[in-house]
């Protein structure tokens, strides 16, 4: 049997599908790259795929020409994720190694099933809705984000003439309370506490109980602040007297985006 097979067509084929693998597993590592970037990287996989039908007409064992292919297979799918993400690190490359041979995997599933159980000899109808899913994904991480940055805010924290600038997340589910006062408690990385209580630090210490998951009697030590000023979202200044901040257990964002959790409240008071 004879099959006519247009390259052009093949090669695009295979650059959409490299294109929606590597888009996906930017979103899903947060990996800082761009969209021509990421459709360089697809052209270039689709370029070395492409190359693949050349290698038909090598007189080969089938199980030589099937070793040979994976192997090929392999090294282009490393080469346009080292292009696409400029991949400096084995931890970073295996992860994105991972997500791409799982979504090839289940591509190539799909195709088979497509071909052998439905009847559809085409994979267009795969691409469709992967491109679908791709879309609607990336549309609801970009208002994920959108939301999260709005929840961002600019903070000035001052205390015994100390002032530090940070950025603050609000968040919903911060309902500490200092149990003298009644108000709000703020929690913060201890460095941050540490450099701006330099000086009477016991005489602005208040212990402040917690309940999270697993954990019913916890306490956080909290501290006294001079003044904290909080820029909402349309540059309007907040100015709190003598708020609480509280040292977290652990960093309060690993990444260090934010330095501070400030009280769901915060903007009223």
């Amino acid at each position: 049997m004879v099959y006519e097979i247009c390259v052009e067509a093949y090669w695009l084929l295979n650059v959409c599908m490299n294109w929606i693998l590597l888009w996906n597993v930017r979103e899903l590592l947060q990996i800082p790259c761009n969209g021509k970037r990421c459709l360089a990287g697809a052209a270039l996989g689709g370029m070395i795929a492409t190359g693949f039908l050349y290698g038909t007409v090598l007189d080969l064992p089938l199980w030589l020409y099937d070793l040979l292919v994976i192997m090929i297979q392999c090294g282009a799918v490393a080469i346009m994720a080292c292009y696409t993400f400029r991949i400096r690190s084995l931890q970073l490359g295996v992860r994105v190694m991972t997500y791409l041979g799982t979504g090839t995997i289940l591509a190539g599933g799909c195709i088979t099933v497509l071909d052998r159980v439905i009847h559809i000899h085409s994979a267009w109808p795969v691409l469709a809705i992967a491109g679908a899913v791709t879309w609607i994904r990336t549309i609801w991480n970009r208002k994920e984000q959108r939301r999260k940055e709005e929840c961002m805010l600019q903070v000035r924290l001052s205390a015994d003439r100390n002032t530090e600038r940070l950025v603050g997340l609000l968040d919903s589910g911060n309902r500490l309370i200092e149990p003298i006062s009644r108000r709000t408690v703020s929690v913060a990385d201890r460095n941050v506490v540490e450099r701006l209580c330099s000086g009477e630090m016991n005489t602005r210490m208040r212990i402040v109980p917690y309940r999270s998951v697993g954990r019913n009697d916890g306490y956080l030590t909290a501290y006294r602040m001079d003044e904290m000023v909080v820029v909402d979202s349309g540059g309007v200044e907040h100015h709190i007297a003598k708020p609480y901040v509280a040292i977290a257990e652990h960093a309060v964002c690993n990444q260090g985006t934010y330095q501070i959790i400030l009280p769901y409240d915060v903007l009223s008071q």
